[in-house]
């Protein structure tokens, strides 16, 4: 066996989350055995006897959101009353005595539940990733940060619970969080969900960079490499604004670089994923940014679960540091036909100018291209199955794969007749940012932390030298 398990950290990152999940749902086939399946389900669910005796896919994976975050979701909703003694209530405890009206559930699943024709999916009816869901996670995968709460209408991004005005924002604020729950935490939650893995394979940790949440998935992500998996692959995933360094406060942009540098030095690989621009699509809404970073986020998930030529994370990893510590994917794109989506261009844009005889072309390092054929390809005969090096720089994998398109998925992104490349590359794009990083802390930050974090920007530039640089980490450069 080779589990992933995934760390799902925010709302946005639930969103993408359920999109992975619903899509890795759709692989089953009931009328094969698992083991004929060309997608090993095992690896992302765990599955379980019910009290019916018939077999349910639980996901291996652990979920965080704020108070009212869960929408209508319950629990223990989807547990039969023989197995737990609680009530069937929210997934977001109220602590309070203040009470609020329930939300309501979604028609999506009401339909779900009672095996009706399933409505269309919008903007409109799609507020919360509860909405859309398709599968039934154990009790135990849902935790809550009861002090801050979450409305997608009111306050998106968080507020501090009884009506206060404080957001849920900020590297340190969230770190804080952590210190209060994660103990807990980690031996009550990860630590079970750790065991019932007969190997595991790697980690996912999805979270936002530029909130709170940040914050709290570095504590946790500190935590598992230094007690629980030091030695295993870890994806981390940041999910950010879409904005360059350059237009966030100088506020945010402390907050940025000490989420990226906690996140990026404790995991295998650290990908961006932005909030890409693609047709008329609402950058802002989370079912539908979400469904486009999906198809890089699921892309890579299965090369793991997929039976034939099975790329494991390491291997993965491996083909693209080669070896060094270069760890941080600085292009992300995804190409539906000859449609290219950027995901992670503007996280690495520097945010001062060079002077125009320093520019250069960014050198790359190593690149991995992942190619799917499309749901209507007659034959795979031109499609091996396969993983292959074009160089010691280059990887190239190929899986019969389509990239799979569920109900609850966007209609109109990827067609039948679309095929699917996503491209990862490490290159030299990074160390311009880092510089800049340095120039902002060493200007703009006092106190005991600014040496540190000077020390770790210069030698995570370090890595990703290329050639003659003409002293270009002068300050007048900026």
């Amino acid at each position: 066996m080779h589990e992933v398990l995934n760390l799902s950290l925010s709302q946005r990152a639930n969103h993408l989350t359920t999109h992975f999940y619903n899509a890795q749902e759709s692989y089953l086939d009931y009328s094969v055995s698992s083991t004929e399946s060309p997608n090993d389900t095992n690896v992302y669910f765990k599955p379980t006897l019910a009290a019916n005796n018939t077999i349910n896919f639980n996901p291996r994976a652990l979920i965080w959101d704020l108070n009212g975050g869960f929408g209508s979701l319950g629990q223990f909703e989807y547990v039969s009353k023989g197995e737990v003694s609680e009530d069937s209530s929210p997934a977001q405890f109220q602590t309070s005595i203040i009470s609020k009206p329930r939300i309501p559930k979604a028609q999506y699943q009401k339909s779900l539940d009672n095996g009706e024709v399933l409505p269309k999916l919008d903007k409109s009816n799609t507020h919360y990733w509860s909405d859309y869901s398709r599968v039934i996670y154990e009790p135990k995968s849902f935790n809550v940060l009861s002090k801050w709460e979450f409305d997608p209408i009111e306050y998106p991004r968080g507020r501090l619970s009884f009506g206060q005005e404080r957001e849920f924002m900020g590297y340190d604020l969230g770190l804080e969080e952590w210190k209060d729950l994660g103990i807990e935490f980690l031996e009550n939650k990860y630590r079970i969900m750790l065991e019932e893995c007969d190997l595991i394979n790697g980690i996912n940790l999805v979270t936002e960079i530029d909130s709170a949440w940040g914050g709290f998935g570095s504590g946790l992500l500190n935590e598992l490499r230094d007690d629980y998996n030091p030695k295993s692959s870890i994806f981390q995933w940041g999910l950010f604004n879409n904005k360059s360094i350059s237009q966030l406060s100088n506020k945010e942009i402390l907050s940025r670089i000490k989420t990226f540098l906690e996140l990026s030095k404790n995991s295998s690989l650290f990908i961006p994923l932005g909030l890409p621009k693609f047709r008329q699509f609402d950058q802002e809404n989370m079912w539908e940014s979400s469904s486009l970073q999906n198809l890089v986020f699921e892309t890579v998930q299965v090369l793991n679960s997929q039976r034939e030529n099975r790329s494991t994370f390491h291997q993965f990893e491996s083909a693209l540091t080669i070896g060094d510590k270069r760890n941080l994917i600085t292009k992300v794109a995804a190409t539906i036909g000859s449609e290219t989506i950027e995901f992670s261009q503007n996280f690495f844009k520097p945010f001062y100018p060079r002077k125009p005889q320093k520019v250069q072309s960014d050198y790359t390092f190593s690149k991995s291209i992942i190619k799917r054929p499309s749901q209507s390809s007659v034959s795979l005969a031109d499609l091996s199955v396969s993983a292959s090096t074009h160089d010691r720089t280059t990887s190239e994998y190929k899986t019969s794969l389509s990239f799979p398109t569920p109900d609850s998925y966007p209609q109109d992104i990827i067609s039948s007749s679309d095929s699917l490349n996503v491209t990862l590359d490490i290159d030299s794009s990074a160390r311009r940012l880092l510089l800049d990083m340095k120039s902002f802390v060493s200007k703009f930050v006092k106190g005991d932390e600014r040496s540190d974090i000077i020390d770790e920007l210069s030698e995570l530039a370090a890595e990703y030298e290329h050639g003659w640089n003409d002293s270009d980490e002068s300050d007048d450069d900026y």
